[in-house]
């Protein structure tokens, strides 16, 4: 039998930038992964072998429930990754993911600057936010 080294889950395709860029422009799942299905599989692969695991979006952080998602992921398998684009982490982060050394944030800063961030994503507070994370996961 095959099994994963590392599974990938997109809890969504909405998203609170609108990058330019994005590869996810025109094929955006209008829906949320369904929480009960995510902890099923999470627990089924782990079981099967599955070591690592990479929460995406769009942006993972607008699922109501994606920190449950993100705590079982990291309890059942040796690594968790959580790209986000950091935005709404600004407003409050999982204190005790800071101790987790299993868990691995990622944020993907979209601009040098509030200008040049805004002009790539749509968001005028979007730099402030994302940087206001990353700070915080520095300093701690």
């Amino acid at each position: 039998m095959i099994i994963p080294n590392r599974v990938w889950f997109s809890l969504t395709g909405f998203c609170n930038n609108a990058c330019e860029w994005c590869y996810r422009s025109g094929s955006e799942i209008p829906e949320f992964l369904d929480t009960e299905f995510a902890l099923r599989a999470i627990s089924t692969l782990s079981i099967c072998g599955t070591k690592k695991c990479t929460i995406i979006g769009g942006e993972p952080t607008l699922h109501n429930n994606y920190k449950t998602i993100i705590d079982s992921a990291a309890e059942k398998m040796s690594s968790c990754v959580f790209v986000t684009n950091g935005r709404l982490l600004s407003f409050g982060f999982p204190d005790d993911w800071l101790t987790n050394k299993k868990i691995h944030v990622v944020v993907s800063l979209h601009g040098v600057d509030s200008e040049h961030y805004e002009s790539n994503t749509g968001s005028k507070k979007g730099f402030e936010e994302a940087t206001s994370t990353i700070r915080y996961l520095f300093y701690f």
